[in-house]
């Protein structure tokens, strides 16, 4: 029975919710030498015509003489072009069309101001326009074409010749008047757009009518377009004109809860060994409760935690953060080896002008580290390079180790190579090896690492000779199939294996950490 009985800007509460993920299943497929050979061919040819596509691709040698040919920066328009990747050609189409130098640096504001992605996909005409419409004012909230998730599209010279010159210059001294604007020309229709996808901005100027995020996109986009610097906050999704501070943009009545008054959280953390800094998305987020008991995400910036920036709890609730008042919900969750998570949910209500305590938990297992199976030490490999046979033993020496089969170009093998690097210090100081083995020497002709650069200094490399590494973990820890890649284990020369995963898994490199902690 589910008793119903908080009220919303009540006391704090804590639940606590086990997820527990269903039993995989066994869907065996049988096929045939010669349809398992077939098959590796089609995967070779498919490697075969990506690489000889990336091959197309600038690298630092090219990026660096074209910079050189056209007075940039190499540095700087190197990584550029190097991001871009199959779009590079638009980048270099833009950046040599821009002749003097203070072109040229609006051009690279520009590039640098617009994410991975759009590097990747923008066009030259969206390049184009908003370069040739810029003044030098604000890059992020004036230069920038995208607003939010809409299809980028060339509009600012549109709506620089769609609106009389006598109307610009008032909406300038007075933005509130460019709201009033967009309130009395767009009529709102939530149903008009069942799809969800944003309406361009130029769509709805020429309708009339949109959905209230695409009037939101098209209210931003309109502003820019008259170098008025706005956004929508990617925290609140609040519409806001920056004019030295962030305004909230009022429309209508029922957006009046936009502008209500704010207070603060903090909440304590008591930094563990195996997570002494949890980051947002991966191991907490916070969302806002809204009066209709939905709840709404607070986008918080991901970025590259690492590198110090994104969200983090240290970053973001150890001193505290202002939001609007209103109940929230902080969402922590420690992912298990099997799947699983550990969920912890704290409800809290922010008053205005008031600081709000809470406790930040990172639920643990209470379990110590298991034997869960076997794994024969003494099982050998061929090291690259060698034509001889040696034991895993002889590599590692006594104690623990690591030992993964990769699938070489498989995503979840990419994915959890990935969040290795992102654990290589701690691997490293562990100093215990990690024996990485390809199921035979022409998928480690295919593997690349330069695609994984900061990999551990502790991995070797090798190939399972009859993938009989592979055969064995598969059936001591009796896992579902054999083809399932990558396979993980943590054992020791007493062979005992205390950790074990298969196949696609998140945050794989810290679930290894928090079980050699406990070793």
């Amino acid at each position: 029975m589910v008793v119903l009985d908080m009220t919303p800007g009540g006391k704090s509460f804590t639940d606590m919710i086990d997820i527990i993920p269903p039993k995989e299943g066994n869907i065996s497929v049988e096929v045939t030498e010669e349809q398992r050979e077939g098959n590796n061919k089609k995967l070779h040819a498919e490697d075969s015509i990506r690489n000889a596509y990336v091959s197309t691709f600038m690298n630092e040698d090219s990026a660096g003489a074209f910079a050189k040919e056209n007075g940039y920066d190499k540095e700087k328009v190197t990584k550029l072009l190097i991001a871009s990747r199959g779009n590079f050609d638009v980048i270099k189409s833009f950046l040599s069309s821009l002749k003097d130098n203070r072109s040229k640096e609006n051009g690279l504001a520009l590039l640098n101001a617009i994410s991975a992605k759009d590097l990747r996909d923008i066009t030259l005409d969206v390049l184009n326009d908003n370069i040739s419409n810029y003044n030098g004012d604000d890059v992020d909230n004036i230069l920038n074409p995208r607003v939010s998730n809409e299809l980028l599209k060339p509009y600012k010279s549109f709506f620089k010749k769609a609106i009389p010159e006598n109307e610009v210059d008032r909406f300038r001294k007075s933005p509130d008047k460019l709201a009033e604007f967009v309130k009395s020309f767009i009529t709102v229709d939530d149903s008009c757009n069942l799809g969800g996808a944003p309406i361009s901005p130029m769509g709805v100027w020429m309708t009339k009518v949109a959905d209230k995020h695409s009037r939101d996109i098209f209210f931003v986009s309109l502003a820019r377009s008259l170098d008025i610097p706005a956004r929508i906050d990617e925290v609140t999704g609040k519409v806001q004109i920056m004019s030295g501070i962030a305004k909230d943009v009022v429309f209508f009545s029922e957006d009046l809860d936009k502008n209500v008054s704010q207070g603060r959280v903090v909440a304590s953390y008591q930094p563990t060994k195996s997570l002494a800094d949890p980051k947002y998305y991966s191991h907490f987020t916070i969302s806002k409760i809204n009066q209709d008991c939905s709840v709404s995400l607070l986008n918080y910036d991901e970025g590259d935690v690492d590198m110090g920036v994104g969200a983090t709890w240290s970053n973001l609730l150890k001193r505290g953060t202002t939001l609007d008042a209103g109940d929230y919900m902080l969402v922590t969750g420690t992912r298990l080896a099997n799947g699983g998570v550990l969920a912890n949910m704290t409800f809290f209500n922010i008053e205005p002008d008031k600081t709000t305590d809470i406790s930040f938990v990172m639920r643990e297992s209470t379990n110590d580290v298991e034997v869960i199976g076997n794994f024969n030490s003494e099982s050998k490999y061929r090291s690259i390079g060698s034509k001889d046979t040696k034991s895993i033993l002889s590599t590692t020496g006594r104690g623990y180790f690591v030992v993964g089969i990769l699938g070489v170009g498989q995503e979840p093998t990419n994915h959890a190579l990935r969040d290795i690097v992102q654990l290589s210090g701690e691997f490293n100081k562990w100093g215990r090896k990690m024996i990485l083995l390809f199921p035979d020497e022409s998928q480690y002709k295919k593997f690349n690492p330069n695609e994984f650069k900061g990999l551990p200094s502790t991995i070797d490399y090798g190939t399972d000779v009859d993938k009989s590494i592979q055969n064995q973990i598969v059936k001591q820890m009796k896992l579902v199939s054999a083809t399932n890649l990558p396979i993980f284990i943590i054992a020791d020369t007493f062979n005992r294996v205390v950790f074990v995963s298969q196949g696609y898994t998140i945050g794989l490199g810290e679930q290894m950490m928090k079980v050699i902690d406990k070793l």
